[in-house]
């Protein structure tokens, strides 16, 4: 995979779901085809909002420790729709995550970001923290 993509916890979405987007650490310009991202996750019946792409404080201080750099550019993008469990939100992330970067490079990592039962929490415990 040339693309990570993980299901994370955050309590301080509520009822919420984001779709977390890095760009590669060293990424200067814009993510190419990002403008695509809600009809590709159309055809799964999931919506997103690209006009919202800011994280909310809440979320922004509850994932601060997740990458080294805290001034990284991220994209949290909230998205509704699908089927209701994390394991099939995730599936969809990672199809669409794969195909995007068969489409544009620069692309690190997805994350479906939401209040998982269970609180699985994968990327704060990334050995590279990147």
């Amino acid at each position: 995979m040339t693309v990570a993509v993980t299901a994370e916890h955050a309590g301080s979405l509520g009822d919420d779901r984001r779709l977390l987007i890095v760009p590669k650490a060293d990424r200067r310009r814009p993510l190419k085809l990002m403008e695509r991202l809600p009809e590709w996750f159309a055809t799964f019946g999931v919506s997103l909002d690209a006009n919202a792409a800011q994280a909310p404080e809440p979320l922004q201080a509850e994932i601060q420790d997740w990458f080294g750099d805290r001034t990284r550019p991220m994209f949290a993008l909230p998205m509704s729709g699908g089927e209701p469990n994390a394991a099939w939100q995730l599936a969809v992330a990672c199809y669409v995550g794969l195909y995007w970067e068969t489409q544009a490079k620069g692309l690190d990592s997805i994350h479906f970001v939401a209040s998982i039962d269970g609180g699985p929490n994968f990327r704060k415990n990334w050995t590279s923290n990147r």
